[in-house]
């Protein structure tokens, strides 16, 4: 009992001194995003037997389509050369999923990644706009040019299906916002119309979890919620807030599991784990707080502490991997690179 205290207590004292940040509900802090929607528009990646100028050209003609289209505004092209540049690699090497995670560091809504192969009745175009953030995929319906010098026929077909893409965004982001302003009965309206037309959207639904957590409707979030869960299991914005979720409800040990899955991404940290444990002890769940705490620190630079990325992205880009070149170190018990 005088352990427990004394664990208790710790905590109770390391959050008294904690910023004011650490005390937020998940997602709180989360700043309000601007209504037009930012796109990063890659080449196609082109397979042997296409031109590769076609992919490029295609792209180029995407990104003049959409200066014209209300909504959406492309990331300069230059720009995007510029920060591809700065980590001393070549942009017609990256991956589709190297894109994706560059349009996460440029803070685009959406990236369009897509193949061209040649096909039985000329060059067959697989084309999709995901959201880097949660990895949701907007697909453009497969379909073929006869050759790969018809780039501007390709690109026209991309563009004509983008009125609906538009319309989902949209939702997505005003839904975002009026959660912001704590403007509730707005935001799940919009997250439905959003969730009608992308039925697997995981931020459609993290955002209806987080509309209903801050009505405290704690069982409808938990739906939300685990569906998200369900859908990417690695979604480390929806297992925190799942976690929170079934702490309020009084489901102490799938809090615990669910807040112990988070660790596994952020495991050298240890506000994290005391935010975790804090919150789990506010809710008298003291024997889970403990087990938090007493979660072994994994020894800075190993594996577990750098290789999981979360939301189901794979491991540090080659880019990020550059930059670790020196040994780590911890302080204030977080890992640091120098």
């Amino acid at each position: 009992m005088r352990h427990t205290r004394r664990v208790l207590t710790s905590i109770a004292v390391s959050v008294a001194v904690a910023l004011p940040g650490l005390l937020l509900r998940p997602g709180d802090g989360v700043a309000q995003s601007s209504s037009e929607i930012q796109v990063l528009v890659a080449p196609l990646t082109t397979a042997e037997g296409v031109d590769s100028k076609f992919g490029e050209k295609v792209a180029e003609e995407v990104r003049k389509a959409l200066d014209n289209f209300a909504g959406m505004v492309p990331l300069d092209w230059g720009d995007i050369r510029d920060q591809v540049k700065q980590y001393g690699l070549d942009w017609k090497t990256l991956t589709p999923i190297e894109w994706r995670q560059l349009g996460g560091r440029m803070q685009a809504n959406l990236v369009m990644v897509g193949t061209a192969q040649p096909g039985g009745s000329g060059v067959a175009v697989t084309v999709a706009f995901v959201d880097p953030r949660t990895g949701d995929e907007l697909p453009v319906d497969d379909f073929a040019v006869p050759d790969d010098k018809k780039h501007k026929e390709a690109a026209a077909h991309i563009t004509s299906g983008l009125e609906e893409q538009v319309g989902y965004q949209r939702s997505i982001v005003f839904c975002q916002e009026y959660l912001g302003s704590n403007q509730l009965d707005d935001a799940l309206r919009n997250c439905q119309s959003a969730l009608a037309v992308n039925p697997n959207s995981a931020r459609a639904l993290y955002l209806i979890g987080r509309v209903h957590m801050e009505a405290n409707d704690w069982s409808s979030a938990a739906t939300s919620l685990e569906r998200v869960v369900e859908l990417n299991p690695s979604n480390t914005e929806a297992l925190q807030s799942l976690a929170y979720t079934h702490a309020q409800l009084g489901n102490a040990q799938r809090s615990f599991e669910l807040y112990r899955e988070y660790l596994n991404f952020n495991p050298d940290d240890a506000d994290v784990r005391l935010n975790i444990a804090f919150k789990l002890a506010t809710t008298e769940a003291f024997a889970e707080a403990i087990a938090i705490e007493m979660i072994p620190m994994p020894p800075c630079g190993s594996i577990s502490a750098t290789s999981r990325s979360p939301r189901g992205r794979p491991g540090p880009m080659a880019w990020e991997r550059k930059r670790r070149r020196n040994r780590p170190c911890r302080i204030r018990n977080r890992c640091v690179w120098r």
